[in-house]
């Protein structure tokens, strides 16, 4: 197949949808300083976002109001806590 891996689409989406749960709390603390940087540097910009692999959407409450932001994401599960959070937060930028 041409020499190019592919991702078992299948097996990913069924690992997230054990991950979702949890997610925040196992992984957002290792990840926040690089996460807060970016974010800082972002949102010295204008326009649109488009946040590929916004997983369960824990950065979206940073990004400031005046960006437009889109996030994608294979696992429907933390899609789901990712609208949850846009809903609860009242991110209208989102």
């Amino acid at each position: 197949m041409n020499g190019i891996a592919r991702i078992d689409e299948k097996s990913v989406i069924k690992a997230y949808a054990r991950w979702a749960p949890v997610y925040d709390f196992s992984f957002g603390p290792v990840a926040d300083a690089g996460r807060k940087r970016a974010i800082e540097i972002i949102n010295k910009r204008q326009g649109s976002l488009l946040e590929v692999g916004v997983g369960t959407g824990v950065a979206l409450p940073r990004y400031q109001p005046h960006l437009t932001v889109t996030g994608i994401d294979l696992s429907p599960d933390m899609l789901r806590i990712a609208r949850e959070r846009v809903r609860e937060k009242r991110l209208t930028n989102i």
